[in-house]
C-alpha cells in the first residue's frame, strides 16, 4: 500500500502570506500534497491568526502544484463535554480541555533523529491510512523543510 505524505498548513498559527511560504518549501522538499485547516470563518481575534481559507487557497494554487486538502470533522468532538466544544479555541480553556488527551491520544514524532519519524508515519501505514500528513510546530520553519526533504522523505519512499 502507497501512503502519500503531505504537509499541514496550520491557518490558526500563520499568517496566510507564510502559509503561501511554507506550501512552497514543502513542494520543494519533496511533500505530495497539501491539507489546510478550514473554517467557514476567521477564528476571534484573541486565537492569533485564520485568515479567510478560501482566499489562501486561491494563492495556494498560485504558488505550487500540489493538491490542497480541506474536510469533514477532523476528529470526533462527541466527547468534549457541553459548552467546551464552541469554546475549545480560546487559551483560558486549554488547561480545562487538556484533561481529556491522554499521553496515549498523541503521536506527535519530534527531534532531530529521522528514525523516530519515520516510525510515526509508519504506524500510521501499518493502520492502513492512505495519506498522512505532517505539521511543522515551532519557529524554524526552514530547518524542518530542509530535515524532511533530506532525511526523512528520502528514506519514506526507500521503503
Amino acid at each position: 500500500m502507497t501512503t502519500r505524505c503531505g504537509y499541514f498548513l496550520s491557518s490558526e498559527e500563520y499568517p496566510p502570506q507564510e502559509l503561501v511560504r511554507q506550501a512552497r518549501l514543502a513542494e520543494e522538499a519533496g511533500f505530495e500534497a497539501l491539507w489546510i485547516s478550514d473554517h467557514f470563518h476567521p477564528w476571534l481575534d484573541e486565537q492569533g491568526q485564520s485568515g479567510h481559507v478560501w482566499s489562501v487557497i486561491g494563492a495556494l494554487s498560485q504558488a505550487t502544484s500540489l493538491p490542497i486538502t480541506t474536510m469533514r470533522r477532523l476528529w470526533p468532538t462527541d466527547e468534549i463535554p457541553g459548552e467546551a466544544l464552541q469554546l475549545l479555541p480560546l487559551p483560558r480553556r486549554v488547561g480545562q480541555l487538556a484533561e481529556l488527551v491522554t499521553e496515549d491520544m498523541i503521536s506527535a514524532p519530534c527531534g532531530p533523529d529521522p528514525a523516530v519519524h519515520l516510525a510515526g508515519i509508519q504506524a500510521y501505514r501499518d493502520a492502513g491510512f492512505d495519506e498522512v500528513y505532517i505539521g511543522q510546530a515551532g519557529p524554524d520553519a526552514e530547518g524542518f523543510f530542509e530535515f524532511y526533504g533530506s532525511q526523512v522523505l528520502p528514506r519514506l519512499r526507500q521503503g
